[in-house]
């Protein structure tokens, strides 16, 4: 979603800025990794109760992932998600 909205402004920005073949070309390129990047972050931002609960050895990463991966659309849902990866004791491995 956030890499739509980037790329998105990106396709305006492209638009006004230069009416030439090469730099609509170089625009419509920089758009095309602006909107890559930002979906990388969103996906990252998204999934991040679940890297965390990994990160920490919580005995429940497979609940927290459920929970991130199908309600953290939900902004309830992911800090659902995020509270259950921050709170409680890790596990020792």
């Amino acid at each position: 979603m956030v890499g739509f909205a980037i790329w998105l402004v990106c396709l305006v920005i492209t638009d006004n800025i230069n009416d030439s073949v090469a730099g609509n070309i170089a625009m419509s390129l920089l758009s095309v990794l602006v909107a890559i990047a930002g979906t990388i972050v969103g996906v990252v931002v998204y999934v991040l109760p679940t890297i965390i609960a990994a990160r920490r050895n919580m005995p429940h990463v497979g609940s927290i992932a459920v929970v991130n991966v199908f309600l953290g659309f939900t902004y309830v849902g992911w800090v659902v998600a995020l509270a259950m990866a921050v709170a409680g004791k890790p596990v020792n491995r």
